[in-house]
């Protein structure tokens, strides 16, 4: 990542190095309890979603393991004029906002919220993560 100075934010250098080097599909920061893994992560995808190559057409997931979660962790702190300044301000979301109701076109990006006992969309299922087992794939520490 290039052309963004974050020497002036109160970040740590393993933070920046996170920011920085966070590249990825998918990224995965560890840390102590309150080491600011979730401030350097919000960074980051305020820097992705900013990005002109960022494709605008698609939707994009949150997720979390309940919509409480979400909002503790996620929204509230993107609203946070003290972490993100004027950009707090643009960060808005609608509980229970539904693409396809009439009612929350043009309204920016929307939230769509499931529980493991719910059933996914069209399927008899729970909506819950499955896991995948993999042959000689490589493990994680």
């Amino acid at each position: 990542m290039t052309g963004v100075d974050l020497r002036g934010l109160p970040l740590s250098e393993k933070q920046i190095e996170y920011v920085c080097e966070s590249n990825f599909f998918v990224n995965l920061a560890e840390g102590a309890i309150r080491s600011g893994k979730t401030a350097s992560g919000l960074l980051r995808w305020l820097m992705y979603l900013a990005d002109p190559k960022t494709p605008k057409e698609r939707d994009l997931v949150v997720t979390a393991k309940t919509y409480d979660t979400a909002v503790r962790n996620i929204f509230n702190p993107l609203r946070d004029p003290v972490l993100f300044g004027p950009l707090a301000k643009a960060t808005t979301y609608t509980r229970g906002a539904d693409r396809h109701d009439p009612r929350h076109h043009g309204r920016g990006h929307h939230l769509q919220r499931r529980t493991q006992r719910e059933p996914a969309p069209g399927h008899d299922l729970p909506g819950r993560v499955r896991r995948r087992v993999v042959p000689d794939a490589p493990q994680l520490p």
